[in-house]
């Protein structure tokens, strides 16, 4: 009886041996073995988060910045998603911070425009680049975040020294993407750190003008007490009140009619 309980407490303990060695050794290189070593498989992985298998690709000599056919880079796809481990392991193996994808956006901008705060304080902290500038529309992290009202992502960018006054490739500027995406707040903090709030873009809208089409009082108050002009006309003879009078916006009407 004896030698049998002995005999049953080694296979156990055997058991127990043999079932962490598969789990830590055999299951992992099996696994790794099933994984397609390709860019674009990286690149997905980087994308989903998973740190140790894109590690096992730079350890097989992929090159960390490597493009799949979207001309993104593990560290793009990662930001995108909104996967901040995967982003944190990449900038500390060394990823290029402001590496361009098919359409022109680098890491900073993709995560201003998704309103990953945390994500561009990672890579703005590495010394990527506050002002960086969509390649065709010459949009930058600041204007996308006034857009997409992303109000944290606007006071760090702002933290940073984001230029306020920047324009794109139609005249625009932070401060016109806020008024038009109807965000008080970040109007607001535009506004502090020196916006011009005067600028037209290319058909001669302002900021105003945006808010007047949108119905957004609030904005349009703001922008009267820090000194915004109500008579500025745009390339089709309107003001922001007109604006607001072919659009039915009572409240602004009543707010600007005085004014004029």
């Amino acid at each position: 009886m004896l030698s049998s309980l002995n005999n049953r407490i080694v296979l156990i303990i055997l058991t127990s041996v043999l079932v962490l060695s598969c789990s830590t050794d055999s299951k992992e290189e099996l696994s790794r073995k099933d994984i397609e070593k390709t860019t674009e498989a990286m690149v997905d992985y980087a994308r989903e988060g998973e740190v140790e298998i894109v590690g096992y690709f730079l350890d097989s000599d992929f090159d960390i910045d490597d493009k799949n056919s979207l001309e993104q880079a593990p560290l793009t796809a990662a930001v995108e998603a909104g996967e901040t481990e995967m982003v944190e392991y990449l900038v500390d193996e060394g990823a290029y911070l402001d590496v361009y994808d098919v359409y022109g956006q680098t890491p900073i901008i993709l995560a201003a425009q998704n309103g990953h705060t945390e994500i561009a304080e990672i890579l703005l902290e590495e010394g990527a680049y506050v002002d960086s500038r969509e390649e065709e529309r010459r949009l930058t992290p600041l204007m996308y975040a006034a857009h997409g009202g992303h109000v944290e992502t606007v006071k760090l960018l702002l933290e940073h020294d984001a230029n306020v006054v920047a324009r794109n490739a139609q005249g625009g500027t932070a401060l016109i993407n806020a008024a038009y995406g109807g965000n008080s707040e970040i109007v607001e903090l535009l506004l502090e750190e020196g916006s011009e709030y005067d600028e037209q873009v290319e058909d001669g809208f302002t900021a105003m003008m945006y808010a007047a089409e949108m119905g957004y009082v609030e904005i349009i108050e703001m922008l009267i007490e820090y000194g915004a002009d109500t008579e500025l006309r745009n390339d089709y003879g309107d003001r922001a009140l007109d604006i607001a009078r072919q659009n039915g916006h009572d409240e602004v009407i009543e707010l600007l009619e005085p004014l004029s």
